[in-house]
């Protein structure tokens, strides 16, 4: 999206199949840019994964407390610090503009829940609200879990995500609602197979027993090719969950993949700031690229090269921010809790 600021919104004629008129639309429909959400879904399989698997290392146990400490620590001081940063910028030059009701629902990610404020702020923050209300689902999730087993709660998570769709279609108006179709119980799916996933790593299972790779090749094509026609649209989640999970099985069971290179060890470096370049990137890369439009585009016309020193200059920063902000909220959530279950010792 950023490296095509005017992306078009993907249009189809009445046969429900898609209507580009030109090769430029044709190339920004069929972009990278325009397969950006596979990486929210991404994200949310790899949440899912890390989260159920640490559940499963643990023996089972759960303690509520300490898992919404965590996440609360991990997740809110950061944000809170990108929501102020970009209320300040988005609103320099006179701070009455400043929607408070806009603010108020991003400071307690509710934001995705409305049409007027889905993207506002910062388009990236929707997906961190719609990881928070994940989270709070997690304990209901584990009850179905232990009650009816993993395999039967992804696919009783699945259907419900079917049938969102299904009545979103039915009735036209919702289907329409970026809210509605990225709702919590439209998309819990792609977590619930991330946790699935885990599940079946931990007891050393294969989710695709040969050609995993190939399979997500496959796939990954059908995805590509489903953008073209109106009603498979509302299918590329599940595509693109399927997609990925089939590539990470790939992945963590293939001897060849050097986990432990040079490549590899600089990935888990970009990993560890992940969180802050997420919050920061997206604004960014805008007003990075708003910049070099006004000023160099005219001169020097090649803007994905400018995507290197801006993410050479996004990394530094976000991993400085990793070390302040996200380190700092970490230990002190961790002390509070020492302390919490010092006491609790102390009354025994």
């Amino acid at each position: 999206m950023v490296l095509f600021p005017d992306y078009p919104i993907t249009k189809y004629d009445q046969n429900g199949i898609i209507d580009i008129p030109n090769i430029k639309l044709l190339i920004l429909n069929f972009s990278p840019s325009a397969f950006g959400f596979t990486g929210v879904t991404l994200f949310l399989i790899i949440s899912g994964f890390l989260i159920h698997l640490g559940y499963l290392k643990n023996k089972e146990i759960f303690n509520a407390s300490t898992f919404f400490s965590k996440r609360f620590w991990r997740i809110f001081p950061p944000y809170w610090f990108a929501l102020l940063t970009f209320t300040i910028i988005l609103n320099r030059h006179d701070f009455s503009n400043i929607n408070f009701r806009d603010l108020i629902f991003h400071f307690f990610t509710i934001h995705n829940l409305f049409d007027s404020t889905f993207f506002s702020i910062n388009a990236s923050f929707w997906s961190l609200a719609l990881e928070v209300q994940l989270y709070l689902l997690y304990p209901f999730f584990l009850f179905l879990r232990n009650k009816i087993g993993i395999k039967t709660t992804f696919k009783l998570i699945l259907a419900l995500s079917i049938a969102v769709l299904v009545l979103g279609i039915f009735f036209n108006d919702l289907i329409n609602k970026v809210s509605y179709i990225n709702s919590v119980f439209e998309l819990w799916f792609i977590w619930a197979a991330g946790a699935y996933f885990a599940e079946a790593f931990f007891n050393k299972k294969r989710v695709f027993k040969k050609g995993a790779l190939i399979i997500s090749l496959i796939s990954f094509l059908i995805l590509f090719a489903a953008k073209s026609f109106l009603y498979a649209n509302y299918l590329l989640q599940y595509i693109a969950t399927f997609s990925w999970i089939a590539f990470i099985d790939w992945i963590l069971h293939n001897e060849k993949v050097d986990l432990k290179g040079v490549l590899s060890r600089w990935i888990v470096k970009i990993g560890i700031c992940s969180y802050s370049i997420y919050l920061f990137h997206q604004p960014l890369l805008y007003l990075i690229f708003n910049f070099y439009d006004k000023h160099f585009r005219a001169h020097f016309n090649h803007p994905i090269l400018i995507l290197i020193p801006a993410f050479v200059g996004i990394f530094a920063m976000c991993y400085f921010l990793y070390l302040t902000i996200e380190r700092t909220a970490i230990s002190i959530g961790a002390n509070l809790r020492e302390k919490k279950s010092n006491k609790i010792q102390q009354l025994l």
